[in-house]
């Protein structure tokens, strides 16, 4: 951790961040809304604060601070805001706003891919404290991660692979030193050698720190049951965003990319199963009609075996079971309940309502 103290403070110590097209206000507008609430799923509280002073306005304010990222800024950054409890409550699940900041910071002064992993494992840590993750703060942040890590693709898109880093690699060393190459060859191969091994070695660190930062995130999305239809259009813009990156080689294989997108479903599933009384017909309808129509190109990325569950299988799977459960709970509570018999009311016994279940589920 000394090390990666160093990268970030050493010889940029006269740099602040700039977010482009990033003002103080849209920084406090988007917090200010996403705190105000308490957030919740099923029918339990995740966190609600009754402290004025994290509800106030000047502590969000503090909060929101771009990162100076001096030797001193980083210091009080990581000590007043990073580090405390507040931080892994609200901040961080409801935006990536740091981590954007030091995206940034690494682009204007062209920092390794070294700085760029030891960021991603930071805000990692912190991310797996957190209990939630706002959709929407998932989804802007995988839009801006495209261009903050630019530098580190092949220009026009797609992953630079590594014969083609390596051949680059040659050729600027051959090209800027080629006097002392025939002077001691042997040291001069042996010295791009080992620059070529850190290369790679740097590159394929940030690739993993990546997939894995966005394996937590994905892990701990929460949706709002109310906002209906969009919440299943995020979980499809999100796949999408995925798709994206690995098109432009953040996320290096189709295996890595297909394991996101089943954290993606598999999460989406999970909201289903938790708020599935609170979610419409119209949700389960749409869901189905996706699922049977092509076109969703996350759906189609094929599994590692032929006779494992399919991602389509899966949701069809939770959608009919929370579907049924929900028209049941629906007939419970809109039925005329009569006190002669549980028969004579309309509602089944538990035996019953287990074989109802079943046979609906086999249909």
């Amino acid at each position: 951790m000394r090390i990666g103290y160093h990268l970030l403070t050493n010889n940029h110590q006269n740099h602040q961040v700039r977010a482009p097209a990033r003002t103080l206000f849209a920084r406090f507008l988007i917090l200010a809304i996403i705190l105000s609430a308490p957030l919740s799923l099923a029918g339990e509280t995740v966190f609600m604060s009754s402290d004025p002073l994290i509800q106030s306005e000047q502590n969000i304010r503090e909060y929101l601070k771009q990162v100076v990222c001096t030797k001193e800024g980083i210091k009080l950054f990581f000590t007043n805001y990073f580090n405390t409890p507040l931080y892994t409550q609200r901040i961080l699940p409801a935006c990536f706003i740091h981590l954007i900041d030091f995206l940034n910071h690494g682009i204007q002064t062209r920092q390794p891919d070294d700085y760029v992993t030891i960021i991603f494992t930071l805000f990692h840590q912190r991310l797996k404290c957190c209990l939630w993750v706002n959709p929407y703060a998932l989804l802007a942040f995988l839009e801006q991660l495209p261009e903050l890590l630019a530098t580190r693709c092949k220009k026009g898109g797609g992953a630079q692979p590594r014969a083609e880093r390596i051949t680059t690699i040659l050729i600027d060393k051959f090209t800027d030193h080629f006097t002392e190459f025939q002077r001691n060859p042997r040291e001069f191969l042996a010295k791009v050698g080992r620059e070529i091994d850190k290369s790679l070695a740097g590159a394929e660190a940030l690739s993993h720190e990546v997939v894995h930062f966005l394996e937590t995130a994905l892990d701990k999305l929460i949706w709002n049951p109310r906002e209906n239809l969009e919440t299943w259009d995020s979980c499809k813009l999100i796949a999408s965003r995925l798709e994206q990156l690995h098109a432009c080689g953040i996320i290096p294989s189709e295996r890595e990319l297909n394991l996101l997108i089943w954290t993606l479903f598999c999460r989406f599933g999970y909201f289903i199963q938790s708020m599935g009384n609170q979610i419409p017909d119209k949700v389960y309808a749409a869901i189905k009609q996706d699922l049977c129509e092509p076109g969703c190109s996350c759906l189609e990325i094929g599994e590692l075996a032929d006779d494992v569950i399919t991602k389509k299988e899966y949701l069809s799977i939770v959608v009919q079971q929370m579907e049924l459960v929900h028209k049941l709970v629906h007939k419970l509570y809109s039925d005329p309940i009569e006190t002669a018999s549980p028969k004579a009311s309309g509602i089944p016994k538990s035996g019953e309502t287990v074989s109802l279940l079943k046979s609906q589920a086999h249909e």
